[in-house]
């Protein structure tokens, strides 16, 4: 292998977590965000959080992937579903790249 590495930071999304978030903005190359597909009390605020993210100077233009976790439990709302939620957000995505997958922490 080359000199070449990923670095992968899990920077959680609890209020106190996220007051640290813009220390890492500037050196970010790529964001991974993970939605819990499961909770669909807590989708439209995740949404509205990561909106607000898509308007950071120090992440325009960095591509985007959605990880809409937790997609093996019988509460988990369907990926094209969240899809419908994230398309109504287009307009963030005009200088960037976005992926949007359905994953499962326990089943891949």
């Amino acid at each position: 292998m080359g000199k070449d590495s990923l670095k992968f930071l899990d920077l959680g999304g609890s209020k106190e977590m996220m007051s640290i978030w813009e220390e890492y903005y500037s050196a970010s190359h790529a964001l991974l965000y993970v939605i819990d597909s499961s909770n669909t009390e807590t989708l439209d605020s995740s949404l509205s959080i990561f909106e607000a993210l898509m308007g950071i100077n120090d992440l325009d233009g960095i591509p985007v992937a959605i990880l809409c976790n937790k997609n093996d439990l019988v509460s988990a709302l369907p990926l094209e579903a969240i899809k419908e939620k994230i398309n109504k957000l287009t307009h963030l995505f005009e200088n960037r790249d976005l992926l949007v997958f359905s994953t499962s922490a326990l089943t891949g």
